[in-house]
């Protein structure tokens, strides 16, 4: 499917423009200022350039496409490649002047907002080609604010539209309206941060020499504007905070003056470009102060002492402040009631500030049905859809899973789930790169088995310092022979990052049990499960019991296996109401080392450990949980209650115990 404006009022056949004579074209070599406009007009939205972008000689002017599950914009060179060519800007101001170079500009927008509005997944079918074409404006008409254009300007490139809808592109009365949609959404954003006079302004200095920057008169700042060039080349900001009120770009920049120290003559030449889209007030400002605060606070002291700065940002219209002022509700932090209605109204107010993980997690309400929601997929898949659009790689990833495993209105697609990590992975999203590192190493989601691929998307991870990632790419070393050595070494780097759990249980695994041919130390993996003494007590010290108690690489110790068996017990023991409470059929942890504990008394263990039927009583009959040999241990207690060994001779419960 393609999506197209036609361009200088040239009417065409959209059947013309299939997919076959752009995707096919053989000359891919694309030009490197335009795939660099490309790239900062992206960043003027905050947008990573995933895309690639192919000249294509068939097409009017620009087009968007998803080919083989790759992004792609085509341009043709011989119509846009000389105009765009001419058209520069810093990161998020463009300097435009003709009616041909807005058109121009809202078109490329127009079809990038295909992209950004995901309309070739699947999940967007059910979207007619009309209220696809018109999202894909509303984009355009933000886009163009963003860049400084105005209302009118944004509206140019569809004066020549026909005034009558085709079956693929809507009239031109609508396309208007949704490009004044997108414009007027940004400029509400802009006019609602002009309440406070204390207003934050990212600007960048196009000059030469030194000077002296005055705002109204008042020195500012002396700046090397030398350095100030190479950072706009750069697209970086020089920040000045004053106090204002901006109403116009052009009249702002009148009262702005670089002075040359030694003559005092104003450097006539400075031009001063403002990012209008970015300006901030006060209140956000300390918003984003008191959160700090509030995150350091929770760091330090845990979420008790950070509640009422969470709070206090969350007022002052925090998206970050209202979603973790959500998370203090659902699970009942700092002392307050777990209320999930109140915590889903925080959350929908962070969502409705654009927060793309509050959004995510109102999808979710919406996906199964909680809180204060009954269950509406649709309603779910457009909240989804709007993290998508802020570039929530979380949102891909979630879109991904939910496809992967199918349900809730939603039927599985290993393909469509494929595609999602995809997406999500370009966003170097880690959880992504495991994924698809997994699913080429197992020939999951309908992939065929690659270790070579597998280890490139763990690659990704371990560069970027993925314990995890680390840990899968060093078990395809020892597991598949390539280099032991170095898949050893790279595991226990990966413990060595803040004492990595799971990296830390797979050195135990390889030296307690001699895995992938590694020599049995089971000293070595005790010295190693020691670290996590403090962060993951109860793991820690059932690991080390059961080192001694079985002799896994080490000599039998069963009275050093009782000692850690007993810390185990003591770490987990605060938790085990919580475990009763949530799920009494799965395995209870400290349940099974109780059991182990009444066994090993129960049983004795020759010269080493006696028979003491008191204390394997009182560990049996601390159990209430399950354990994996619950019929070894109601044996016990009947030959206990029968024969008054450990406790008083009770008949009846004896016979209990024996129909258990």
């Amino acid at each position: 499917m393609k999506y197209l404006i036609v361009f200088y009022l040239i009417v065409l056949d959209l059947t013309c423009f299939g997919q076959d004579l752009c995707s096919e074209a053989s000359n891919k070599n694309s030009d490197p200022e335009i795939v660099s406009f490309v790239d900062r007009l992206l960043r003027a939205d905050m947008l990573n350039n995933t895309y690639e972008i192919i000249p294509c000689y068939q097409i009017p002017n620009f087009e968007a496409e998803l080919f083989q599950n790759t992004r792609r914009i085509y341009y043709n060179p011989r119509i846009v490649g000389r105009d765009l060519k001419r058209l520069s800007f810093s990161k998020k101001t463009i300097t435009v002047t003709t009616q041909d170079n807005w058109s121009l500009l809202t078109i490329l927008a127009h079809e990038i907002g295909h992209h950004v509005n995901d309309h070739f997944s699947p999940i967007n079918s059910r979207l007619s080609p009309h209220d696809k074409e018109l999202e894909a404006d509303v984009f355009a008409g933000s886009l163009i604010y963003k860049i400084g254009g105005s209302l009118e300007q944004a509206r140019l490139a569809y004066n020549g539209e026909s005034e009558k809808a085709t079956k693929t592109h809507p009239g031109r009365i609508d396309r208007i309206t949704a490009i004044e949609k997108g414009w007027r959404r940004i400029d509400s954003l802009y006019q609602r941060n002009k309440i406070s006079e204390t207003i934050l302004h990212p600007v960048v200095f196009q000059t030469n020499g030194k000077g002296k920057l005055y705002i109204d008169n008042n020195l500012i700042n002396e700046i090397d504007v030398n350095d100030t060039i190479s950072r706009n080349l750069t697209a970086g900001f020089y920040n000045i905070k004053f106090i204002s009120s901006v109403n116009n770009i052009d009249t702002f920049s009148k009262r702005i003056k670089l002075v040359n120290p030694e003559s005092g003559e104003t450097i006539s030449d400075t031009k001063v470009l403002l990012d209008i889209a970015s300006i901030v007030g006060v209140r956000e400002e300390k918003g984003r102060s008191i959160l700090k605060q509030a995150d350091s606070l929770r760091k330090l002291f845990g979420y008790q002492s950070a509640e009422s700065k969470y709070r206090e940002a969350a007022l002052l219209y925090n998206s970050d402040g209202m979603f973790m002022l959500g998370n203090y509700y659902l699970n009942g932090f700092a002392g307050l009631s777990k209320d999930e209605k109140e915590a889903y109204r925080w959350y929908l107010r962070s969502a409705n500030l654009e927060n793309a993980d509050a959004m995510i997690l109102i999808g979710w309400y919406h996906r199964f049905g909680k809180g204060p929601v009954s269950k509406n997929i649709q309603v779910a898949l457009e909240w989804y859809k709007r993290a998508i659009e802020l570039n929530s790689s979380q949102a891909m990833l979630e879109l991904g899973h939910w496809y992967r495993f199918g349900g809730d209105g939603i039927e599985k697609n290993d393909q469509n789930a494929y595609e999602w990590y995809l997406r999500a992975a370009s966003l170097n999203n880690l959880t992504a790169f495991r994924v698809l590192g997994y699913a080429f190493k197992e020939g999951s989601l309908g992939l065929k088995k690659d270790l070579d691929a597998a280890k490139g998307w763990f690659t990704r991870g371990v560069d970027l310092k993925d314990p995890d990632c680390m840990v899968a790419l060093g078990e395809i070393y020892l597991e598949y022979g390539d280099d032991k050595q170095k898949g050893l070494r790279l595991i226990e780097e990966a413990a060595r990052i803040d004492n990595n759990r799971e990296a830390i249980f797979a050195l135990e695994g390889i030296f307690s049990e001699g895995k992938y041919g590694i020599a049995k130390d089971g000293n070595k993996a005790i010295e190693w499960v020691k670290k996590l003494i403090g962060i993951a007590d109860y793991a820690a010290y059932n690991s080390i019991a059961n080192i001694y108690h079985y002799g896994k690489g080490v000599e039998q110790n069963i009275l050093e296996a009782i000692k850690w068996y007993k810390e185990a017990v003591k770490s987990e023991h605060n938790g085990h109401d919580t475990y009763l409470n949530e799920d009494a059929r799965i395995i209870c942890y400290v349940c099974h080392d109780l059991q182990k504990l009444g066994d090993l008394y129960f049983y004795g263990f020759g010269d080493i450990l006696q028979q003491d039927f008191t204390v394997a009583f009182n560990y049996y009959t601390q159990i209430s949980g399950n354990t994996s040999r619950e019929a070894q241990r109601f044996y016990a207690l009947a030959l206990m209650y029968e024969n008054g060994k450990g406790t008083i001779k009770n008949v009846e419960q004896a016979n209990e115990c024996c129909h258990e």
